[in-house]
C-alpha cells in the first residue's frame, strides 16, 4: 500500500471513530435535553399548581412572573398581571412596609420578611406574609406569599371573645379563682380581689391553702381528692378565707377541674361567694329563735299559773254554791272533777 493510501485509511478510521463518539455525544445530549425539558415541565407544573403563592418581581416592583395560586389570590388572570405593579394591590396603611421590604431585598441581598394587607379584586382584604430572596444577577427577586387571613380573623374573634369573657369575668359579683393543681393562684377576678383586699400581683404569690385557716385544710383536701379529681367538680361547700388585714370571712365555694388538650388535669376553677351577711342573718335568726323559745317557756309558765288560779277560783265558787266565773272547756272534765270533789250546794 502506498503511503498516501495508508494515510487516507488512517484518517477515515479516525473519522469513523469520531463519528461514533459524536453520535454517542449527540444521543447523550438529546437525552439530557429530554431530561431537562422533563424537569422543566415538572418544575412548571409544581410552580403553577403549588399550594403556596410565588411571584417574581423586578427591583421597582413590576410583576415578571407568578403562579396560578398567586393569580387566584390577587383575583385576576395571570396574563393580565404580568408587568403590573404588585404595590398597587398593597393597601395604603401597609405600603410603606412593602416598599421598605422590597428595598431591603435588593440592597441587602438577603432574605427578608414582612406582613402586609392586600386589597384584591372585588374589594376583598387579605392579610399576607411576604418572604423574598434575590435571584438572576441581583435583578429580580422571588417572593413567597403566605395568606393568613383566616388565622387573622380567628385571632381577632378569639380576642373579641376574650374581651367579652374578661368583661363578664370581672363584672361577676362572686369571686372567681384559678389555680394550678398544687393550689398556686394563677388568676382571679376583681370581685375576689375586693373580697380579700389584695392586688392581683400580691395574690399570685399565694396558694389557696395559705389563705385558708388550718382547721379547714383536711376537709378541703378530702373534697379535692374525692370530688374534684374524681368527678371533675365539687358540691358547694363552706370554708373561710383570711383577708389581707387578718380578718376571717366565711365563704361558699364550688370548684371545677381544668384539663388540657390531652385531657390531663392542669388546674382548678373556683367560684367563691362571700356569705358573711347570710351568716350574720343566720346567727341573728338563731338568736331570735332562742329568745322566742325562752319567751314561749315564760309565757307558757304564766299561762299555766293563770289556769291554775282560775281553776282554784272555779273550785272556790262551786264550794260556795256559785257559778264558775271562768270557762275552762279546754281542760277535760275540769268541771266534772270539781263537782264530784265538792258537791253541788242546794
Amino acid at each position: 500500500m502506498q503511503p498516501f493510501e495508508a494515510e487516507y485509511q488512517k484518517l477515515l478510521h479516525e473519522i469513523k471513530v469520531n463519528q461514533i463518539d459524536f453520535d454517542l455525544l449527540n444521543t447523550e445530549l438529546r437525552n439530557t435535553r429530554i431530561e431537562v425539558q422533563s424537569a422543566h415541565d415538572r418544575y412548571t407544573e409544581l410552580y403553577d399548581f403549588a399550594g403556596s403563592c410565588f411571584i417574581t418581581l423586578s427591583e421597582n416592583g413590576k410583576i415578571l412572573g407568578l403562579n396560578l395560586c398567586c393569580a387566584q389570590l390577587l383575583g385576576k388572570e395571570r396574563a393580565d398581571l404580568i408587568n403590573a405593579q404588585f404595590g398597587s394591590f398593597v393597601t395604603e396603611e401597609t405600603k410603606q412596609t412593602y416598599n421598605s421590604f422590597l428595598k431591603s431585598i435588593f440592597q441587602g441581598k438577603s432574605k427578608e420578611t414582612c406582613e402586609v394587607i392586600l386589597s384584591t379584586q372585588y374589594g376583598l382584604t387579605k392579610f399576607v406574609q411576604l418572604t423574598g430572596v434575590i435571584i438572576v444577577n441581583d435583578e429580580q427577586c422571588t417572593i413567597t406569599i403566605t395568606d393568613f387571613t383566616e388565622q387573622k380573623k380567628a385571632s381577632k374573634k378569639v380576642k373579641e371573645n376574650e374581651k367579652k369573657y374578661r368583661g363578664l369575668y370581672d363584672s361577676m359579683k362572686d369571686g372567681v379563682l384559678q389555680t394550678d393543681l398544687y393550689g398556686k393562684i394563677v388568676d382571679c377576678n376583681t370581685a375576689l380581689l375586693d373580697m380579700l383586699g389584695y392586688t392581683i400581683e400580691e395574690l399570685k404569690k399565694f396558694t389557696y391553702q395559705q389563705l385558708t385557716p388550718w382547721k379547714w385544710h383536711k376537709l378541703e383536701d378530702d373534697i379535692v381528692q374525692k370530688q374534684i379529681i374524681f368527678y371533675g367538680h365539687s358540691d358547694e361547700y363552706e370554708k373561710e378565707y383570711i383577708r389581707k388585714d387578718g380578718s376571717v370571712i366565711p365563704v361558699a365555694v364550688r370548684v371545677w377541674l381544668i384539663k388540657d388538650d390531652q385531657g390531663i388535669p392542669s388546674g382548678m376553677w373556683g367560684i367563691v361567694r362571700d356569705i358573711t351577711e347570710s351568716k350574720l342573718a343566720e346567727e341573728k335568726l338563731k338568736k331570735n329563735v332562742e329568745e322566742l323559745e325562752q319567751f314561749k317557756r315564760l309565757a307558757v309558765g304564766r299561762e299555766m299559773k293563770m289556769i291554775e288560779l282560775k281553776q282554784k277560783i272555779n273550785e272556790f265558787s262551786l264550794q260556795q254554791g256559785l257559778k264558775m266565773p271562768y270557762k275552762l272547756d279546754f281542760l277535760k272534765n275540769s268541771k266534772k272533777i270539781a263537782t264530784q270533789k265538792f258537791g253541788k250546794k242546794k
